[in-house]
């Protein structure tokens, strides 16, 4: 490779590294860790560039530069795009009542039980290393980097509009810590439908409970590698570990977890697809992922007292919601089957003795 050709990935490099460098210095000391994970993900993708740059654009570079900029304004966006005055917290916390248990204090419980706090921890904060991971692991020919920037770029855009349909800060914020530490009663969490009514919380506490955002990219994220042989498991282990995390770290309810359902395969409909999406088969699973949020979002806003008319309906709804997500992705998107790899064609004149040896045969037979 000519020096002019080597000369664009050596200054792309330093691009990155300099300004992964002054994000991480600029971050806050709490902060450091999770910004120094994620700024991995860009070079990252970097790596997988190069190993590809005599085959891919230049341009699929841009989503390590795009990642980076997220880390380093996604705190401010968010709170920008969020802050809301007065939130629908009591509403979340008796819904989640209604499955019989408080699903974030339990998971809490177990959390502290076994020692998996910085498990939980580094799983969530390694959320925009694991994009960028995602991203790079589809960089080459013939590969679809574009529509994987896509899904996990959209997230993004559309959720702090979807916070607004049921702005929320999440259990712990709502509750404080010693409600979880066991330094009071749990039955703190306790809400009856009486008490139900709008709360001023902290404003400077961003209103993104609804859905999990974390819980969305995960998913997508799992679901881009789902024609990865290693890739789909680690994915998959990923999705669960963010589950565990944000309602062991007080940072969801179990129903914003749910609402991350429809609201993934909305996106995911939008992005992916060998069809127009005017086709039945994008338009509709689109149309119907987005009446699922809209009707889950819309019952705990305006009708909560359903889910306690039985713990089956919090339960079933929640199980229909996630299957009936899982169901329409593999039906509507099948994992491609992976072709099996052809052996080169070996000359005539590179085995004449095994082909003496296999002419002898068919004379013998």
């Amino acid at each position: 490779m000519n020096s002019t050709r080597l000369r664009i990935p050596l200054v792309v490099l330093a691009a990155l590294l300099s300004t992964s460098v002054l994000v991480l210095l600029l971050a806050p000391r709490e902060l450091q860790r999770a910004h120094g994970l994620a700024l991995i993900g860009p070079l990252a993708i970097f790596g997988a560039w190069f190993r590809y740059r005599n085959r891919v654009s230049i341009w699929q570079l841009a989503p390590a530069f795009a990642l980076i900029l997220f880390v380093f304004y996604r705190g401010w966006v968010f709170r920008q795009l969020s802050l809301a005055g007065l939130t629908y917290d009591y509403y979340l916390l008796y819904v989640d009542r209604a499955f019989g248990f408080h699903p974030s204090i339990a998971t809490y419980a177990i959390v502290e039980r076994f020692g998996l706090f910085p498990f939980i921890s580094i799983v969530y904060e390694s959320l925009c290393l694991c994009l960028g991971l995602c991203y790079a692991a589809h960089i080459g020919p013939s590969r679809k980097a574009g529509r994987v920037f896509a899904i996990l770029l959209l997230p993004g855009i559309l959720g702090p509009l979807c916070y607004k349909l049921l702005p929320a800060c999440g259990p712990v914020r709502l509750l404080g810590s010693p409600c979880y530490t066991g330094e009071i009663a749990t039955t703190c969490a306790n809400v009856s439908f009486s008490d139900l009514s709008l709360i001023q919380l902290d404003g400077s506490w961003p209103r993104n409970a609804m859905p999990s955002m974390h819980m969305a990219w995960a998913l997508l994220i799992w679901w881009s590698c789902r024609d990865m042989k290693l890739g789909r498991w680690v994915a998959l282990a990923f999705a669960f570990g963010i589950a565990l995390a944000t309602l062991g770290g007080g940072e969801h309810y179990l129903v914003d977890l749910v609402a991350a359902f429809p609201f993934s395969l909305a996106v995911w409909s939008l992005c992916m697809g060998d069809v127009p999406l005017h086709h039945p088969r994008r338009m509709l699973p689109f149309a119907g992922s987005c009446a699922v949020l809209l009707v889950w979002i819309a019952c705990i806003r305006l009708a909560p007292q359903l889910f306690w008319i039985s713990p089956v309906i919090p339960w079933g709804a929640s199980i229909a919601i996630v299957a009936g997500t899982l169901v329409t992705l593999s039906n509507c998107w099948p994992v491609p089957k992976q072709r099996p790899r052809l052996r080169a064609a070996v000359p005539d004149y590179a085995v004449p003795a095994a082909s003496g040896l296999h002419e002898g045969l068919k004379v013998r037979h």
